[in-house]
């Protein structure tokens, strides 16, 4: 089966395709974004990011 590389780079970041989730509860948790990165989204959004809750 023949593949087309659909990989972009923005701002310096190399992404696989440029199919990313949007910033939604889709990805508000780790088992949600590895599901995600598994099935080949190409990124996640993030509202906010970091290490405790405010």
């Amino acid at each position: 089966m023949l593949t087309k590389d659909l990989s972009v780079t923005f701002c310096g970041v190399k992404f696989p395709n440029p199919f990313c989730l949007s910033s939604s509860p889709v990805g508000n948790c780790y088992e949600m974004c590895a599901k995600a990165y598994d099935t080949g989204w190409g990124g996640i959004v993030f509202k906010t990011i970091g290490f405790s809750p405010p």
